[in-house]
């Protein structure tokens, strides 16, 4: 394992890089380090994400104010969206995902993890389809979506 002090969209190696991990990465920081993974083209990208800012920003105008208007429920929405949102993202771009607990909510409530392993030959129209119907009516554009160009036809 080497560890490396600088922005992670900075980041560039003359090695192969089996995985991407990011534990707790604030806010857009999460989306740097998925397309990192995207980017370096690694079997396996971990990723748990932490504060969500920008997708908490984004949360509005949508059709669910009911549930959102207590902040403990907006946190959980955040956190499902938006990392829904990366999954289906990560799919897009040809890996499985599965979304895991890896540690209790009693500690934390940032305790989801990305997990996601090269390997996914889905049907790319049908995973676009979902993701923009899921984006549009959150309202929620991660940054990983325009790191990766967008999600029309000719993107990613």
């Amino acid at each position: 394992m080497h560890f490396h002090a600088c922005d992670i969209a900075d980041f560039t190696s003359g090695d192969d890089i089996n995985m991407v991990y990011s534990l707790h990465a604030c806010d857009s920081a999460t989306d740097k380090a998925l397309y990192l993974g995207l980017r370096l083209n690694v079997p396996c990208i971990l990723s748990v994400a932490c504060c969500q800012h920008q997708a908490r920003r984004q949360l509005r105008g949508h059709p669910y104010t009911g549930i959102t208007r207590h902040r403990v429920f907006k946190d959980r929405v955040v956190y499902m969206v938006g990392d829904a949102l990366r999954a289906l993202l990560l799919e897009m771009q040809g890996y499985n995902v599965d979304i895991l607990e890896f540690t209790s909510s009693r500690h934390t409530d940032k305790n989801t993890m990305i997990r996601a392993r090269k390997g996914h030959n889905g049907d790319l129209a049908a995973l676009r389809i979902e993701y923009v119907r899921m984006r549009d009516a959150f309202r929620i554009v991660p940054s990983l979506e325009q790191y990766l160009g967008g999600v029309g036809p000719n993107a990613g």
